[in-house]
């Protein structure tokens, strides 16, 4: 038989009852939605629950990952409106909302909703809730952490406590995806945490510190009465720095100086610079080569150094007694 591979693979391939039983295809490339730049642009909702009889709101903004997350008792679009504007009170309204196809989302009352406040809203595909990642992925966080709560806790439900412990922590735990914190990006800082208390010094004691050592690395010169210096002039076309003595302190940062006109005046210590004097040269005698005394019989020198400008034109050996 020949190609009996292609044919059997062919056959099974047109069996009806096999492709209506089959598993789902690999998925897809996964497109990233696009990351808003700003806080509260874009939000992600979806319904999570029941847990441990419960149902809940999940809000997500895509920008910081800031999630808010409301117990509800009513699946209706009225209370997700409701939800909704106490939200949007407190954070403005967004630009755009993603949602899934729940009869929430897309009844004639929500539609008119985003309309009047200008908001694009953006469906999912039906059963796909992986193109809504953003909150799935939280929701799903959601899940395990109070499944794993009630079970040690053995609760019948999620107290607010509980849910505003979640809260708290998610928010001020750096995010895989933006490697900062929700509550960073959401609110331009960072909430004061029981982490924070651990630490051995505190953003205010650093920012001391800090100023301190710049005090210190700028510390002001010390002047001593009757120490020569520049003192500044503001009134002299012909020189920004006029020669002056040190009077008197007046205080850490301010001297009373003399000038040379014997005029006093009051400066800083900014105004002031230290005067050293040039030291007068030293008058050195211009020196000519030696007068030789040079003693024919012994053939030893004897001479001295002189001053040209005491030295005769005819210079007188100096021998001894016997010559």
């Amino acid at each position: 038989w020949p190609n009996i591979d292609a044919d059997i693979t062919a056959y099974v391939n047109a069996c009806v009852g096999c492709a209506q039983t089959a598993r789902d295809p690999p998925r897809g490339c996964i497109q990233p939605w696009t990351w808003p730049t700003v806080p509260w642009f874009r939000l992600h909702l979806d319904f999570a629950g029941p847990i441990r009889g419960q149902t809940f709101l999940i809000i997500i903004d895509a920008h910081s990952k800031w999630p808010e997350v409301i117990p509800v008792t009513q699946l209706t679009t009225k209370a997700t409106v409701a939800i909704l504007l106490h939200l949007f009170a407190l954070f403005g309204y967004p630009r755009e909302i993603v949602t899934d196809n729940g009869a929430q989302f897309t009844s004639q009352e929500f539609q008119s909703f985003v309309t009047v406040h200008n908001i694009k809203h953006k469906l999912t595909a039906p059963y796909h809730p992986a193109t809504n990642g953003q909150a799935e992925r939280f929701v799903q966080t959601f899940k395990n952490y109070f499944k794993a709560s009630v079970a040690v806790t053995s609760q019948r439900s999620i107290s607010p406590q509980q849910l505003d412990s979640f809260l708290f922590t998610y928010r001020t735990t750096p995010h895989a995806t933006t490697g900062t914190t929700p509550a960073e990006l959401m609110l331009g800082r960072q909430p004061w945490t029981a982490f924070d208390m651990l630490r051995p010094q505190t953003v205010h004691e650093h920012v001391l510190q800090s100023q301190e050592k710049m005090v210190k690395s700028k510390e002001s010169p010390v002047f001593a009465t009757h120490q020569e210096v520049w003192t500044r002039s503001y009134g002299s076309a012909n020189s920004r720095w006029l020669p002056a003595t040190v009077a008197e302190s007046l205080g850490p940062k301010m001297y009373r100086v003399r000038l040379e006109d014997g005029s006093i005046t009051r400066q800083h210590v900014d105004q002031l610079r230290s005067r050293l004097r040039v030291p007068e040269p030293l008058t050195s005698p211009t020196l000519r080569g030696p007068v030789s005394t040079s003693n024919a019989s012994e053939d030893i020198w004897n001479g001295v150094w002189v001053d040209s400008e005491t030295l005769d034109s005819s210079p007188v050996g100096i021998c001894d007694s016997g010559s």
